[in-house]
């Protein structure tokens, strides 16, 4: 797992897929790290110092974040292995998530 793009010298808060379980998210406090299935990192988000990660999840393809102060971030995964990010989001808007993905019973 060291010799892997993972994030192995601080506490991951989230591991999921995304892009249809062709891809990873890892998010710790102070990062956010896209890998692919071979877990060789595509991307990495380094966090403002204000804005600790405390909090995350995920419903494919958004992952939002809560920081220690409250903030909320949002990200959504876009085909091209990337994570678009409207991060933070203002803090005059209220916004409520709740992640639900319904999949269909076989």
């Amino acid at each position: 797992m060291d010799q892997s793009g993972f994030n192995v010298t601080s506490p991951t808060i989230l591991a999921a897929n995304l892009g249809n379980n062709r891809f990873i998210v890892q998010v710790c406090p102070t990062s956010i790290r896209l890998l692919d299935a071979a877990a060789t990192v595509l991307q990495e988000l380094i966090m403002d110092s204000d804005f600790l990660i405390t909090s995350a999840s995920t419903s494919d393809p958004y992952v939002t974040v809560l920081a220690e102060s409250g903030r909320i971030g949002l990200l959504t995964f876009v085909e091209g292995s990337q994570l678009e990010i409207f991060f933070p989001v203002p803090s005059k808007v209220r916004l409520e998530f709740c992640h639900f993905k319904e999949e269909s019973m076989k």
